[in-house]
């Protein structure tokens, strides 16, 4: 299939699974006679794995290590492969507590913006009165 098609099916865009091939993240399809990348199943594949890691967070460059060694198929690079992982769930993980907390904010904000507002002692009226003046 075509990179529009592979686009399509992956969420995307054909920049972005141009950039992919160029630095290695996926292995590069084949060519047709006309110099058409003809996308297979196992591109596929390897377009949507890259793809769920980097909507995780995790950058380029840890991706392209993790890559380089899960095709090295050998034994010794599974403890630095699972170590690339659990440093990006620590990532998502602090992630997730940051905005956790920025949204219990909100919800705090939003849930208690009369009492605030009215809290002030002025009503909007009054503060658009003297904006104008």
């Amino acid at each position: 299939m075509n990179i529009q098609k592979a686009a399509q099916l992956t969420g995307l865009t054909p920049p972005t699974i141009r950039y992919y091939e160029k630095i290695g993240l996926i292995d590069q399809p084949v060519r047709t006679e006309g110099g058409i990348r003809d996308f297979d199943e196992t591109n596929l594949a390897q377009l949507r794995f890259v793809k769920h890691m980097r909507d995780t967070g995790m950058a380029v460059e840890p991706l392209v290590r993790y890559i380089s060694l899960f095709r090295e198929a050998d034994e010794a690079t599974v403890s630095e492969r699972k170590k690339i992982l659990q440093e990006q769930l620590l990532h998502m993980e602090a992630q997730i507590h940051y905005l956790t907390e920025q949204h219990e904010a909100l919800k705090w904000k939003i849930e208690h913006y009369d009492d605030v507002m009215l809290g002030l002692g002025v009503s909007l009226e009054e503060k658009k009165k003297e904006r104008r003046q």
